[in-house]
């Protein structure tokens, strides 16, 4: 065995190799089948760093071997560069036998070109897609503040709305519960609230300052009230009572 011709037909088809990766092509692994004259004796398959060490092995192996032929496979499972090697004598670019092609060659220089006009294609998609997720992300934000915005308004909305129903119902009541609690402390101040027997000037007045309280008071305090107006509607009984609870101190003096 000729162990300089091993590395050197080694060496030929790692070249082999490196020219499909400039092309663009992903060489996944070698076959390599040892021949006598036209013979198969022994075919394997090898990565691209272990080419010579593995020839020279399975040469060892197979004594007889005069030639191996070399098939390039990309990560397609599709041969890329088929070819025939002499192990008996020189390496020159005449004892090298090439075969079947399977790949796209760019050999002519307007392949080349339209290999580069490709991947710069490819690099311009990518740099448009960076650009539209980028897009993508700004209107996200910008939806998500504009929600934000929508939800603030319509809870300002709702409260607006409730205070003013809450008002409407209570400017209505009044009267009614000025009347029940009329005999009371807290009924001339009530009655004062509705215009009940008061003059002009003083019925501006207690407006004014009803309109004042009434803006005044929060949500929560509008709703107790409402919540006792109705309560006191359906069991008018319950007026005695909150009288004794709550105004009979102010009676004694």
């Amino acid at each position: 065995m000729n162990t300089n011709r091993v590395y050197t037909v080694g060496q030929g088809i790692r070249q082999r190799i490196r020219t499909q990766e400039r092309r663009g092509f992903t060489v996944d692994f070698v076959t390599l089948t040892l021949l006598n004259e036209d013979l198969e004796i022994h075919s394997w398959d090898s990565d691209s760093n272990h080419i010579s060490t593995s020839l020279k092995r399975e040469i060892q192996r197979h004594p007889a071997s005069t030639q191996v032929h070399v098939q390039i496979i990309d990560n397609t499972n599709d041969c890329l560069w088929e070819g025939t090697y002499s192990l008996n004598r020189s390496s020159t670019p005449s004892q090298i036998q090439e075969h079947s092609f399977s790949g796209p060659t760019f050999s002519q220089p307007h392949d080349i070109g339209a290999l580069v006009e490709q991947q710069v294609q490819e690099i311009r998609q990518r740099e448009e897609l960076e650009r539209l997720r980028k897009e993508q992300t700004e209107l996200k934000v910008q939806n998500e503040d504009l929600l934000g915005q929508v939800e603030s308004l319509e809870a300002q909305i709702e409260a607006k709305s409730k205070l003013e129903y809450y008002s409407k119902v209570a400017g209505d009541l009044l009267p009614g519960i000025a009347k029940a609690l009329e005999k009371t402390s807290f009924g001339p101040t009530l009655s004062g609230l509705t215009g009940m027997n008061m003059e002009n000037d003083d019925h501006a007045t207690v407006m004014e300052s009803a309109k004042q309280l009434i803006e005044s008071l929060t949500e929560e305090q509008l709703s107790a009230f409402y919540m006792l107006v109705l309560e006191l509607q359906n069991n008018p009984t319950l007026i005695p009572a909150l009288y004794q609870n709550s105004f009979s101190h102010e009676t004694t003096h």
